[in-house]
Formats: C-alpha cells, sequence, structure tokens
C-alpha cells in the first residue's frame, strides 16, 4: 500500500514529502467539539481578527480574546456560558470559517501535522474529534494540498520534529526512516496474520536492543526494508510456533492491566493540583490492576468494567469488518505519520514510541471488547471500537504515566517477546 504522497508547496516552491494513511477518513459534523476546546491564537491573528466585520456588522471587542494563563504571549477565544467559542454561531457553524478567516489551529483540526528537521513533514487524523473515522468522510489521500497548506505557517510557530532510534543506541533520523520502512512494511502486510505480524516486530525490536546488533540501525541502508520483509516471510513458521506457546503469567496480566490504566490516564486540571484526588486515582489503578475497582474511576469515559472482567471480554468475542477498519484507520494512521515517537508522545525514542504503538494494540481490542461487554454486544462493532480508539487517540500522548521511567520498563518488559506473545494471547479478537 503506498502511503508516501509528494505534493508541491507552492508557496515555497519546493517538493515536500507528506508520511501518512491515506484511508483515514474525515466529515465534519458541526457538533462543535472542537469549539470546545482552549483555542490558543496569536497576536497578529487577534489583530487580524479584531478588523474582520462579523455578519452582524460589527468587530469582535477586545473581551473576545483572553491571555492565555499557560502561555502568555499567546491569547485563547473566549466561552459562552455553555463553553462554546465566541465564534460559533446559532447554526451550529462557526462563524470566521463563513468569512475564511479561522486562526490557524481551527484550520488544522482534526489533522496534526508535524514538520521534520530534514524537510519532510508527517500528518495524521485525531480520533478525538467525532467525525474522523465517518464512512462517508473524506479520504485523506484526497488532502496533500491542505496538508502542505497547514504544514508551512506552523513550521514558523512549531518546534520541529525528530528522534532517535533509542536512549543507548542514538542513530540518526535518516537511519530510523529506513528501519521504518522495514517494520512499516512488516505491519502493513495483510497476508500474515495481525498477531503474527506483531509478535514478528517484538522479536525483531528486541533483537536490535541488544547493543551487541546496535550497528545493524546505524548501518541500515535501502535495502533494510527488503531484509526485514525476508526474515518474516522465512522465520513466520517457527515464529508463529512461538507466539502460539505464550501463556500470560499472573505477574503479566497484572502489569497488563497496569497498562490499561496507563493508556487511559488523563487527568484534568482539577486532579492535577489535587493531592487528595491523585491519592484516589492511584487508589483506583492499585484496585484495577488486582482484579477488581472500575476502570471508569479513572477515566469517566472508560467502559464501566473492573480488572477481572475487562481482561475476561478480549477472550470471547470477535470484531466485525467495519469496526477492523476504524482499527486499522487508528493504528496505520500513527504508524504511517510516525507519530508515535519524538515530541508527539512526550519525547519517546523510536524504539521505545514503537513498544507504545504495539502495546496500544491489546489494549485498544481490549477497551473495545470492554464496550461491547457492558452494552451486551456479541460482537465488537463500529461504535465500540470508535470509542475505544478515542479513548487512547486522547491519552497516546499526553498520559502523564509515560513521562515515568517505570513506565518505560513497563513498556520493554511487557514488548518482549515471550511476555507480549502471552498478552497477545488473551484476546482473541486480533487475528
Amino acid at each position: 500500500m503506498k502511503t508516501i504522497h509528494k505534493s508541491e508547496m507552492k508557496n515555497k516552491g519546493a517538493n515536500h514529502i507528506i508520511d501518512f494513511y491515506p484511508r483515514q477518513r474525515f466529515s465534519c459534523r458541526r457538533c462543535g467539539f472542537c469549539c470546545r476546546l482552549e483555542i490558543k491564537i496569536t497576536p497578529d491573528e487577534v489583530n487580524r481578527l479584531k478588523k474582520t466585520m462579523l455578519p452582524s456588522g460589527q468587530y469582535p471587542p477586545a473581551e473576545w480574546f483572553i491571555t492565555a494563563p499557560s502561555q502568555p504571549s499567546l491569547f485563547i477565544a473566549a466561552k459562552r456560558e455553555n463553553g462554546e467559542c465566541v465564534f460559533r454561531d446559532d447554526s451550529g457553524g462557526c462563524v470566521l470559517h463563513e468569512l475564511n478567516a479561522k486562526p490557524l489551529i481551527c484550520r488544522v483540526f482534526p489533522l496534526h501535522v508535524v514538520n521534520w528537521e530534514d524537510g519532510h513533514c508527517s500528518a495524521d487524523l485525531r480520533f478525538i474529534c467525532p467525525g474522523v473515522g465517518d464512512a462517508s468522510g473524506v479520504l485523506l489521500e484526497h488532502q496533500p494540498e491542505i496538508i502542505t497548506g497547514i504544514a508551512v505557517p506552523l513550521k514558523e510557530r512549531l518546534a520541529l520534529g525528530n528522534t532517535g532510534y533509542s536512549d543507548k543506541n542514538p542513530a540518526a533520523l535518516t537511519a530510523v526512516y529506513r528501519v521504518h520502512a522495514g517494520y512499516r512494511a512488516i505491519l502493513h502486510d495483510e497476508t500474515i496474520p495481525l498477531k503474527l505480524r506483531l509478535y514478528t516486530l517484538s522479536r525483531i525490536i528486541d533483537f536490535h536492543a541488544d547493543k551487541d546488533n546496535y550497528n545493524a540501525i546505524r548501518a541500515a541502508d535501502a535495502g533494510f526494508a527488503a531484509d526485514a520483509m525476508d526474515f518474516t516471510r522465512k522465520a513466520a513458521s517457527t515464529l508463529s510456533t512461538e507466539l502460539s506457546k505464550g501463556i500470560a503469567s499472573l505477574r503479566e496480566i497484572i502489569d497488563f492491566r497496569i497498562l490499561i490504566t496507563v493508556y487511559l490516564r488523563n487527568d484534568d486540571p482539577l486532579t492535577a493540583r489535587s493531592l487528595w484526588r491523585r491519592l484516589k486515582i492511584l487508589c483506583a489503578h492499585s484496585m484495577f490492576a488486582a482484579g477488581g475497582g472500575n476502570l471508569s474511576r479513572i477515566n469517566p469515559h472508560s467502559p464501566d468494567t473492573n480488572g477481572r472482567q475487562c481482561l475476561a471480554a478480549p477472550g470471547k468475542l470477535q470484531m466485525n469488518e467495519a469496526a477492523k477498519e476504524i482499527f486499522q484507520q487508528f493504528l496505520y494512521g500513527k504508524l504511517d505519520s510516525m507519530h508515535f515517537c519524538g515530541s508527539m508522545v512526550n519525547g519517546l525514542s523510536y524504539e521505545m514510541g514503537m513498544r507504545h504503538l504495539l502495546l496500544s494494540v491489546p489494549v485498544t481490542f481490549t477497551v473495545a471488547a470492554a464496550f461491547a461487554r457492558t452494552s451486551k454486544r456479541t460482537v465488537i462493532g463500529v461504535d465500540e471500537m470508535l470509542a475505544a480508539v478515542r479513548l487512547l487517540d486522547l491519552t497516546f500522548g499526553r498520559s502523564p504515566f509515560l513521562q515515568l521511567k517505570l513506565t518505560g520498563k513497563l513498556l520493554v518488559r511487557l514488548s518482549r517477546p515471550a511476555t507480549f506473545a502471552g498478552i497477545l494471547n488473551l484476546i482473541s479478537s486480533i487475528k
């Protein structure tokens, strides 16, 4: 599948490579979700907006622009009593959209566009937006001009993306790209069962984590991807046998429950400032990891399930094709854009980010199955998968636990081949 698209950056006069998964979809529902987010705008944008006449015949008043508490150099658009942006009109539309005057941040969402230090850019769609994944939506492959049009001004506003292969083996970005081409090819090869593709990558990553094999990453060339695929096909039988023998121990099951809480943790500002609230959530973590508790006490948008029930559900439920397509948009969107590492995800190295991405698969299936179980469904459908990927997309790069060394050790421990095989075998819906 072709996932690298070239487009002309007309106002720069140069070719620009964009990395993205072309089958992601989006259709604006005019639901107002993005209008309730904190909309940060620059002083130049504020000055421009103050001079923009609204349909009412008036200009936006100064009190509609508030200094951003976290970044005094920026402003935020004021909110109405219902929490929506002051520029949202009564019909559910955006006044500034009709005037072609939206700030850059509003034009970007739900796209996530990153300019990298070597000059190329990447993009994926954020599943936190209810319109992403809509079957009637426009494919991302039809929007390269929109992506490049956003990338130019973002380059002047945000830091450029960069990452090394690992903390112990900080191979340069050029080497990372060559390695990534191989890893991506393996994950995209749907002639191989998904479970085996995931396990194969855990074996390859584990191999390259050995210091005796560091040079294989540093010396990676254009043939790395072909070599990786050749290994995958030749070793498929052996790897499949290894995978089938994986059985998760009680310690590994507890660790996996802890990982689920890490992935779904999303502290609101009040919780972040309150020691008592943080202690209550820590207690909820412990109870869930032990098999009790309730996941919704850690994240109110999570399924209403305890630790034991959460891991029982994915062992019994299958997934329909429409849900599989949603999952692929989420996984391949992160994979092809490489938005699982670097500044996008708490500065994770490529290797740690790839472990993070691999482990997000059993977490996603487990959460989707838990949603299906609590809804008394016999199959994981679109609604359950969308609910799961929206939860994970919100916290994928924001969970405060991703910044902890203990979490890094947990990611490494659970993604080691023998342990990862046991985790994958808990979940029958991963085919």
